[in-house]
């Protein structure tokens, strides 16, 4: 979508509160203008960091004893490094599954030959689906690193 200089220059000063403003103000919609899809991103910290409840699922459908895992991670907080491997690959599989588990979808702000990535946050089916702005960046690679910090896999 091409927009005036000025809009272009601030967009990138802004919250992603304020560009959700900005961009309705334009007419830009989250699912018609932001239809390129470009993948999943998962956050390293889902294995590196996770949750006693993620850990306990992953047990839970891997292992027929999974209440002795349970009971030896929760004495140590810690995995094998077979099972932090078998983790990762168990939370990517998982998001690459889950539908509730945000897509990223990309649009485009134009002005004067310069471009802005607008990058959409989408979950649900087809018949319960949801936009939400993740924002407007200046490259793909500013966006990623926002929202999948310094490490992260990517399903595309």
């Amino acid at each position: 979508m091409e927009i005036d200089r000025r809009t272009f220059d601030r967009m990138l000063e802004l919250t992603t509160q304020q560009q959700a403003k900005e961009l309705s103000r334009l007419g830009f919609d989250l699912f018609e203008n932001a239809d390129e899809y470009y993948g999943i991103v998962i956050p390293s910290d889902n294995w590196n960091a996770p949750d006693r409840s993620v850990i306990e699922d992953f047990f839970e459908r891997i292992y027929d004893d999974h209440e002795a895992k349970m009971t030896l991670y929760d004495k140590t907080h810690k995995l094998s490094s077979h099972d932090s491997k078998l983790l990762k690959d168990f939370i990517i599989s998982d998001a690459g599954e889950n539908e509730y588990y945000p897509d990223l979808f990309i649009g485009h702000l134009t002005s004067n030959g310069k471009s802005l990535v607008v990058v959409v946050e989408r979950t649900g089916g087809c018949t319960d689906c949801e936009a939400k702005l993740a924002g407007v960046f200046s490259d793909m690679r500013s966006a990623l690193q926002r929202i999948g910090g310094e490490d992260y896999e990517l399903i595309s």
